[in-house]
């Protein structure tokens, strides 16, 4: 025969078949797939060009498990006539085909059709001729286990960076324990925790943790010793730092987790989670039941004041040129040398132009997580732009360098500097460093030597003149907000109202993010 004819006749037998599976079976799509799972619930091999490969299915799962990675179907089909079951994988639409027994009885000779090889499908053998599963020990005893990532599946690589030092202590106290009654279990810095629900005493777990790009795999082994207990395992992560410093825009990752009991899997859970951009801060999370704050994360701004930062020593070069101080001595000169030597700070920053920035909007949203954008140091002062806080830890950033300890101070929906006048910290000053672009220094004179010049500083119109001024008027905002505030700032209930003491802060291990 011809081999036009040939491909014709194939056409049209094609064309056939494709028309009787319409009109004379009724397919099944992927939300019933769960027929698939009822037929072969356990754990079953197939071996090719001498490769063993092992599938999984478990009783109520969309998915199966293909050689310990879960595939979530695409379709499923169960030609009832026949008696077979065809699967299409949403990774990589692998084609599976299960002919069972026509009988519907006999489990021992099924075949799997893989991309149209035929394969025999065994069981696979166990001691304990029993598989373990997460509905298998649901039915036993509750047992059930739930992961949860980040704030509202949310990762924040500044949160993670800034408290990479912490000790377990540390994070004990700072993170605390939001579910009552539970044994914690781990490194309380995690951010992923799993919670796991009745088990028999003296349990032995594995869990293995992929975060994909973010992080290392992360193994967590230990034993829940006790029954009828609620536990939360919070595993310790190995991170690629140098990932988590890069991220500039937000981006999703797949977070998968596997636990095993006594040895035995129990199964996969997959979670797709939000990695944040390194310039999001979280300041709150309310993530009880309630809607109560869980937690107050505000300390993370201490990391974005950087007092290592070389760009420093060149701006404290330009403070002194202008004339304002000799030297930078933090607190050798008495309060009237700490406010000139902030004010050589301020100064130097207004002759660069620096100008206020609203930019204040994170680059992801949740309605559970409060988070503010924050500029780093270079970035501020390449662009000559700054928010309350960019200005505020720019400053800090400088006067720590200098031995003067600055504070954040922050309020509903804005942010601004405090510094201590003396060593003992019992005495402070406010600064708002918004107003620092409201004078536009181009507009006056240095107040060179000769007649133009003395007539410049007889009308108070030289640039350090006209600086100080707007530092005093700064200085009188600062203090009015602070008193505005000060009885929620005090209470320390609210974490909507903070005083973060960059010193204190670097005792708790909060150390600089180096951009």
């Amino acid at each position: 025969m011809p081999k036009g004819k040939q491909k014709m006749k194939k056409t049209i037998l094609m064309y056939i078949w494709v028309v009787a599976q319409l009109f004379f079976i009724k397919p099944v799509f992927a939300d019933d797939c769960h027929v698939l799972n009822e037929k072969l619930e356990g754990k079953w091999t197939y071996t090719e060009a001498d490769v063993e490969h092992v599938v999984e299915f478990y009783k109520g799962d969309k998915f199966a498990i293909l050689d310990g990675e879960q595939k979530e179907y695409f379709s499923c089909y169960y030609y009832k006539y026949s008696n077979v079951i065809t699967v299409t994988f949403k990774e990589g639409f692998k084609h599976f085909s299960f002919h069972f027994p026509k009988d519907g009885e006999n489990t021992k000779d099924i075949q799997l059709e893989v991309n149209w090889k035929k394969f025999n499908l065994t069981s696979f053998e166990k001691t304990s001729n029993e598989l373990l599963s997460e509905n298998h020990l649901a039915g036993q005893n509750g047992f059930s286990w739930k992961p949860e990532i980040g704030f509202d599946g949310q990762v924040f690589p500044s949160l993670l960076i800034s408290t990479a030092t912490w000790s377990s202590d540390e994070g004990q106290k700072r993170f605390g324990k939001s579910i009552k009654n539970a044994e914690y279990l781990g490194d309380l810095n995690s951010p992923v925790k799993v919670i796991i629900k009745n088990v028999e005493s003296e349990t032995k777990i594995r869990l293995e943790v992929d975060l994909g790009s973010i992080a290392n795999p992360s193994v967590f082994e230990g034993v829940l010793a006790k029954e009828n207990t609620v536990y939360v395992v919070k595993p310790r992560i190995n991170f690629d730092y140098q990932v988590l410093l890069a991220t500039k825009q937000p981006m999703p990752l797949n977070a998968k987790l596997t636990l095993y009991v006594n040895d035995e899997k129990v199964g996969e859970k997959l979670q797709t989670i939000t990695v944040r951009s390194i310039n999001d801060v979280p300041i709150s999370a309310n993530m009880g039941e309630k809607g109560e704050f869980e937690n107050d994360y505000g300390y993370v701004f201490a990391a974005y004041v950087n007092e290592n930062n070389p760009l420093i020593d060149l701006l404290l070069r330009e403070a002194i040129d202008t004339g304002v101080v000799d030297s930078h001595g933090g607190y050798q000169g008495g309060e009237q040398e700490v406010y000139k030597q902030v004010f050589s700070v301020w100064n130097i920053l207004q002759r660069r132009g620096l100008k206020y920035s609203s930019i204040t909007t994170p680059t992801g949203h949740s309605d559970k997580v409060f988070s503010q954008y924050v500029r780093f140091f270079d970035d501020a002062i390449a662009t000559s732009q700054a928010n309350c806080i960019d200005g505020t830890v720019l400053i800090a950033s400088i006067l720590r360098r200098i031995g003067i300890n600055p504070k954040i101070v922050v309020v509903p929906g804005h942010a601004f500097l405090a510094f201590d006048l003396d060593e003992s910290g019992k005495k402070l000053a406010f600064l708002e460093t918004t107003m620092m672009g409201n004078t536009d220094l181009k507009k006056y004179s240095e107040g060179d030597r000769g007649i133009a010049g003395d007539v410049a500083r007889l009308l108070g119109s030289t640039k350090n003149q006209a600086s100080r001024k707007s530092f005093i008027a700064a200085l009188l905002k600062g203090s009015e907000e602070a008193n505005e505030a000060r009885s929620k700032l005090l209470s320390g209930n609210n974490p909507n109202y903070k005083i973060i003491d960059i010193g204190a802060a670097r005792k708790m291990g909060i150390a600089p993010i180096n951009h």
